[in-house]
């Protein structure tokens, strides 16, 4: 473990130098909060406007029946709260992609990645060290960008939107799901930079994970998903279960005389 850590240590030290990575680190997440904020501005503008259809309502009714008797202006601006909680779900893959992507390509362009491989460490230890570097950021951002959310919504929208943002669905998966997401795109990132030899084609393959998210978002937003504390368990427990399987391949697939030897 002191190992992990010395990778970790020297891996987050880069970062720090890199003004570009501290940046994109920083204001990402509050773009991303923006967003999510402005989402609401929308729904409830749309409600304001009066072009919201019944048909409309009953969608929403039929997901939320405890919505009914709110004003419209509410019912959207709860309804636009939730889709804004989605936002958060790509922070993670925004963060930890251009990190652990480029962690074992910019290892072999930088030529460090010989000497640090013929040192005395485990792969485990190497890989972990590096996901670490990666996860930690992505989780945190993710984590501070959702509380400055909740307050900017506790400051300007109605308590059923407040409310319902920090409720048992939403919590498992921003406080669970979230550093379960994380680590999968690192490790696939660890893994798609073990086999490839140049750091863009690294961050190509590692941002197909996006797409998985997409159909979430999409899904939500036309009513066809209904996100509650059992579906929220149950995509923490399968992310779970991916995390252990991208582990075992990411370890099983790092061969250091391999990497070594082809990428002369």
């Amino acid at each position: 473990m002191n190992k992990a850590m010395i990778i970790f240590g020297k891996d987050w030290q880069e970062i720090r130098q890199s003004l570009g990575l501290m940046a994109t680190l920083i204001l990402m997440p509050l773009a991303f909060t923006i967003m999510a904020t402005g989402f609401v501005l929308l729904f409830t503008i749309s409600s304001l406007s009066g072009n919201l259809s019944k048909t409309a309502l009953d969608v929403i009714f039929g997901l939320h029946p405890e919505w009914r008797g709110y004003p419209t202006s509410q019912i959207m601006q709860a309804f636009g709260a939730l889709q804004g909680q989605l936002f958060f779900m790509t922070i993670p893959v925004t963060l930890t992609i251009s990190i652990a992507s480029y962690s074992i390509v910019g290892e072999k362009e930088k030529r460090t990645l010989e000497p640090l491989l013929a040192t005395p460490i485990q792969t485990w230890q190497l890989l972990l060290g590096k996901a670490m570097v990666s996860v930690i950021p992505g989780t945190i951002g993710t984590w501070v960008s959702y509380a400055i959310y909740v307050l900017a919504l506790r400051l300007f929208a109605a308590p059923l939107a407040a409310n319902y943002v920090i409720s048992a669905p939403y919590l498992i998966l921003i406080f669970g799901f979230t550093p379960l997401l994380t680590t999968l795109i690192v490790l696939f990132s660890l893994i798609i930079s073990s086999r490839v030899s140049d750091a863009r084609t690294a961050q190509q393959f590692s941002a197909i994970i996006i797409v998985p998210l997409m159909l979430l978002f999409i899904g939500q937003t036309f009513g066809l998903i209904n996100v509650n504390t059992s579906i929220s368990l149950l995509i923490c427990g399968v992310t779970l279960l991916l995390d252990l399987g991208a582990l075992l391949l990411a370890v099983t697939l790092f061969q250091r005389e391999t990497i070594l030897t082809r990428w002369k």
